[in-house]
């Protein structure tokens, strides 16, 4: 009421709708006899104002108040009266916004720190710089082991249940009395992301409050002018997020919690988008551009430890999959499955909007671009390692099936994140090489005659006629093709048994193993095929030892009984 009285006073225009012949309001008798007590009434409101408004300030200022509520149940109902210092006391309005500011920005500060204090209790320790995927086998014995453990795994390398943090992004911050009542141990990417959400939560609140609470001029003006208090209200909670980041960054060797915190940072950052609020978009720059280069130097650690590693100290060479090639698979398929769009995180999200946030990004300055290069050079120089101690092995199937072993393993960590890849594309190819190369080692071990006759002599009867079939005779030897033929028919059973024990030997996974014993078996029958082909176009008429000569079907009922698992 006293604000209207005063807005009248002060028009420099007669008023529309009065009724004063079209005088300005100070010119009139009324105005004369109540200017003075205006003035006066004007000085005692401000200072009330005043008086009341800082009032509520320091209340903000104690500790365990509820600064929220202060905004919402006190302060909002009275923005009536920041508007009218706006108007009538702007100086005095001016000193409320740096008051409050102030006060706001030391109570955030507080609140932070001790927020962050409390959730560095329940962080545990992933990864220190020792562990890279490639050390001494010195260091990875056991207190009570003279051996390397292959079986174990290592958080630091495999993403194991972390990644679910991804689809509580934006979850309410953890409370620190329920997370000490449950006694958790978090990650530090957990820390991070409940220090986010509740950074995101605050500055939302504020945000809000401070448009609406010291709303005046225009829209365009209020907003412009709220933007400017929330900097300064919110400048130091930024600062001291961004040091308790930097700090934890120093001494951090954990490349996957290091991308988690990336990833976590673009769904954060499409939250706030989401809520059209954008007043933390240099935060998230900055946050960004400080765990980048740390990722990378995690990344490069790794690398280096692969490319510098020297084969005689990393342990006795078996047949089956090294430690060091399950580290890189885990920690590989754990960087791919982070850094990639996967139509399985997609679907398992109700809306679109969920499915962004989940799948975010990191293309963004081309950081995304620089992960995959660098997964290419990691690949390189493990497969350089790799061939380095499959050269171990005195024999080439001995090389053959460690190989096979390795990048079966590769390529089964690799199934298991769901990521299809050129790295993915790379260790298929080896692996169906490798194959190819064992099925023809295997083979030669029993049936090398037979193999070796096929290669020789099958070129000399093929597109001859039954007119050249007596040429055809004399260019092949007779006599061999009847020792092959009663050596294969003593023999052949015995040999798949031989060769199926070999594979379940070889082969750690059971799956590859009988993918393998498969391709061998078919192998073996389309050169015993091409022999029997050639048999029959080398005689005129069926030789001596016809009946000798085993029939493809009764290989392939044999192979029946071996494949029931294919």
């Amino acid at each position: 009421m006293l604000n209207e009285k005063l807005r009248y006073a002060a028009l420099r225009t007669p008023d529309p709708l009065g009724t004063s012949f079209d005088l300005l309001p100070s010119q009139t008798a009324a105005f004369s006899d109540v200017e003075s007590q205006l003035k006066k009434l004007k000085a005692r409101a401000i200072a009330r104002i005043r008086e009341f408004l800082l009032a509520k300030i320091n209340e903000v200022k104690k500790t365990k108040t509820n600064v929220q509520m202060v905004q919402q149940n006190t302060l909002l109902p009275m923005k009536y009266l920041v508007i009218f210092l706006a108007d009538n006391a702007p100086e005095v309005e001016d000193e409320f916004r740096e008051v409050y500011a102030e006060a706001m920005s030391k109570t955030l500060v507080n609140v932070f720190r001790s927020y962050h204090t409390g959730l560095m209790k329940f962080c545990e320790e992933v990864a220190t710089r020792t562990d890279v995927i490639v050390v001494d086998e010195q260091s990875l014995k056991g207190m009570f082991s003279s051996r390397v453990n292959l079986s174990k795994r290592n958080d630091t390398f495999s993403i194991t249940e972390r990644e679910k943090i991804l689809e509580t992004a934006s979850a309410p911050p953890l409370i620190l009395h329920v997370a000490q009542q449950e006694e958790l141990k978090l990650p530090y990417e957990a820390v991070f992301r409940n220090m986010q959400q509740h950074l995101m939560d605050s500055a939302t609140s504020e945000y809000s409050f401070l448009i609406d609470f010291f709303e005046s001029g225009s829209q365009q003006e209020n907003v412009f002018r709220s933007r400017d208090l929330f900097l300064r209200v919110f400048a130091k909670a930024l600062s001291l997020c961004l040091e308790n980041m930097e700090n934890y960054l120093f001494t951090c060797y954990d490349a996957i919690g290091l991308l988690l915190m990336i990833r976590l940072t673009y769904a954060q950052r499409l939250v706030m988008e989401k809520r059209r609020i954008p007043c933390l978009d240099a935060y998230f720059d900055r946050v960004a551009l400080l765990i980048w280069p740390r990722f990378k130097a995690v990344f490069d650690l790794n690398l280096m430890s692969i490319k510098n590693a020297k084969v005689k100290k990393l342990g006795p060479i078996d047949l089956h999959p090294h430690f060091v090639i399950r580290r890189y698979a885990e920690f590989a398929s754990s960087i791919l499955s982070l850094s990639m769009y996967t139509q399985q995180s997609q679907s398992s999200k109700a809306g679109a909007y969920d499915a962004a946030i989940f799948s975010a990004q990191m293309h963004e300055n081309g950081a995304g671009d620089m992960v995959f290069n660098n997964l290419t050079v990691m690949r390189d120089e493990i497969l350089s390692l790799l061939s380095r101690l499959s050269e171990q092995h005195k024999n080439a199937k001995d090389k053959c099936v460690f190989l096979i072993n390795n990048y079966d393993l590769v390529l089964t960590h690799f199934a298991k994140r769901h990521v299809a890849s050129e790295e993915m594309s790379k260790f298929e190819e080896l692996l169906a090489g490798q194959r190819e190369k064992f099925v023809e080692e295997e083979l030669t071990t029993y049936y090398a005659n037979l193999i070796q006759f096929v290669r020789q002599h099958e070129h000399v009867t093929l597109g001859k006629g039954a007119a050249s079939a007596m040429e055809d005779s004399q260019q092949v030897d007779t006599a061999q093709i009847e020792k092959i033929v009663h050596e294969f028919a003593a023999t052949w059973k015995a040999g798949i048994e031989k060769m199926n024990g070999n594979v379940m030997t070889y082969f750690s996974n059971f799956r590859n193993g009988m993918e393998i014993l498969k391709q061998v078996l078919t192998q073996l029958l389309l050169y015993y095929t091409r022999f029997v082909e050639t048999v029959k176009r080398s005689y005129q008429r069926p030789p001596s030892f016809n009946s000798e000569i085993v029939t493809t079907q009764e290989i392939l009922y044999e192979i029946k009984k071996y494949s029931r698992s294919f």
